[in-house]
């Protein structure tokens, strides 16, 4: 993305390093456009291939992307792309278990060992038939953990899904006790994407979180992302913010680092250009409602992800 927001230099270091071992030609300085190419084909190889880390990878990019506000001179475009991916990863979570595979999956073979010991009984064929039915225990026991995996994964997506819709079906907010519609409209997206960010438990979430935001009465007509920050209470927005002393990125949790300015700075709009000269935005932006609850959305489920991985 090209920001202000520098990468550590041992991270920056070891990536160098690596790509040193793999062609010792590789200049370490010089190569900005080159390391930027290189990086955003890496992330996007992830947001396909990269299994456990693909949903945490498009969700990073995603944000990073600030609603596609902000723009890479790329040869793919990350953002939509990564759009694509937190959908597609959604709904494979999402698709139920095959119990027939499950059950199937696994062969134990006994036929062999029973043989040898028929037609000859002696100490190395027992202990070849002991081993055959460990490796064959071994192998079922393991297929029937991933089985376990497969279906806790799918129920816990299912019991997300299940509150997500009492809440929507209850028009009710968790956390200010009050009906959807006495939250001030312009807080109502930092408010109701944090809800639905504490009740997900898989990343990246449903493929929903956009009609579930739609339907809980965000708009999509442009306002301004000072406005709407500054909607929240400061109660609010001390609950939701981590300690003080955590470092907020300004590249990938743009709404994070603005309740952190506004929280310090107080009512008004003394805090914007400080924040938009950080965040890289004008003081004067403006996006939909729904698109700024989205990202809001992403970026808690991120926080609360992150929290999660540090205890």
């Amino acid at each position: 993305f090209k920001s202000r927001t520098q990468p550590n230099p041992a991270s920056r270091q070891s990536f160098l390093e690596a790509l040193q071992g793999a062609d010792a030609t590789f200049p370490s300085t010089g190569n900005d456009r080159e390391l930027q190419i290189m990086a955003a084909s890496t992330l996007a190889d992830l947001m396909h291939n990269g299994g456990e880390f693909g949903a945490e990878t498009a969700l990073v990019v995603a944000t990073s992307s600030f609603a596609g506000l902000r723009k890479t001179d790329l040869p793919m475009n990350l953002d939509a792309m990564a759009r694509q991916s937190l959908v597609t990863i959604a709904n494979q979570l999402r698709k139920r278990p095959n119990a027939t595979s499950l059950t199937s999956s696994v062969k134990v073979d006994s036929e062999a060992a029973i043989a040898s010991l028929k037609s000859e009984h002696s100490h190395q064929t027992v202990l070849k038939a002991v081993e055959a039915v460990k490796a064959n225990l071994t192998a079922l026991v393991n297929q029937q953990a991933k089985n376990g995996k497969a279906i806790e994964r799918f129920l816990r997506v299912q019991d997300e899904e299940l509150q997500m819709l009492w809440w929507l079906v209850g028009e009710r907010s968790t956390y200010l006790d009050c009906a959807f519609g006495e939250v001030p409209a312009d807080a109502q997206p930092l408010v109701l994407a944090n809800e639905l960010a504490d009740m997900t438990q898989m990343l990246p979430g449903p493929a929903s979180v956009i009609a579930l935001l739609s339907k809980a009465g965000i708009k999509d007509k442009k306002k301004s992302v000072s406005a709407m920050v500054n909607a929240v209470n400061a109660t609010w927005v001390t609950r939701i913010l981590p300690p003080p002393e955590t470092v907020l990125s300004p590249l990938k949790a743009p709404l994070h680092l603005a309740l952190r300015r506004q929280q310090e700075t107080g009512e008004g709009t003394a805090w914007v250009a400080g924040w938009a000269a950080a965040a890289e935005v004008p003081t004067s932006l403006t996006i939909s409602p729904l698109a700024l609850g989205i990202q809001f959305y992403r970026e808690r489920v991120l926080r609360a992800f992150a929290d999660e991985a540090d205890q």
